[in-house]
């Protein structure tokens, strides 16, 4: 995943392949994030960081709302009932935002 970085005055078809660009790398970074979110989550690993549960770490050691922790939350464990959605976003062939659409759906 590369940075992208805005520069502004650009002719139509340059801002628009950015802009295109620029939401598949948010796209990608969501689909990880949630995925090592649900790691963290399935074993624990906050307790290493001395919090007692995954809304503590999230809030504290991520800056999370409550609203965010609750989507990632609610996301990460949707997706462990459903592992074939989440073995299709962890090998790319799902994005976050369909595999969001999907487990809204299904439970």
């Amino acid at each position: 995943m590369s940075s992208i970085s805005f520069v502004p005055d650009q002719p139509a078809a340059r801002a628009h392949a950015s802009l295109k660009r620029s939401l598949q790398v948010m796209d990608d970074a969501h689909q990880c994030a949630v995925l090592w979110f649900g790691e963290i989550m399935r074993r624990r690993l906050f307790r290493d960081f001395r919090h007692s549960s995954i809304n503590q770490y999230a809030v504290r050691e991520l800056g999370f709302s409550k609203s965010r922790t609750d989507d990632f939350v609610r996301l990460a464990r949707k997706l462990d009932q459903l592992p074939v959605v989440r073995e299709a976003l962890a090998a790319g062939d799902l994005g976050y935002t369909k595999a969001r659409e999907i487990v809204g759906v299904c439970l």
